[in-house]
């Protein structure tokens, strides 16, 4: 019978939530192609992938976790704590520490990473 729990549907908030992280391990490992799929297709259609790359390669992320996660319909508000190298190093006394808050949204059944424009 334990195994019956994982056969479970999962919520909207516990898949956001695991992709969210997902993405950010992307990120922090450097593998910015897979993150960049996990983009909607409304962004990556007006930002290539050149571009997104540039943006977002060697940001110096340490780790990040979604600590809350809502959803509405087919939108989902993810609030990021990220720890990260300062730009200018240890200068600053050590890593930043910081929240940031993500917007995913319900995409020909796939969750999606919405960035702003």
């Amino acid at each position: 019978m334990a195994g019956c729990a994982s056969l479970q549907p999962q919520t909207p908030e516990q898949i956001v939530e695991a992709r969210a992280n997902q993405r950010w391990q992307y990120l922090i490992e450097g593998d910015i192609q897979k993150a960049y799929d996990m983009l909607t297709d409304s962004y990556r259609r007006v930002t290539p992938y050149e571009r997104y790359r540039g943006r977002m390669a060697n940001g110096g992320w340490i780790k990040a976790k979604a600590i809350s996660v809502a959803c509405a319909d087919e939108v989902c508000a993810v609030r990021i704590s990220l720890e990260a190298k300062p730009p200018l190093g240890s200068r600053y006394g050590g890593n930043i520490n910081t929240g940031l808050d993500e917007s995913w949204v319900l995409e020909e059944g796939q969750w999606r990473f919405k960035p702003q424009l």
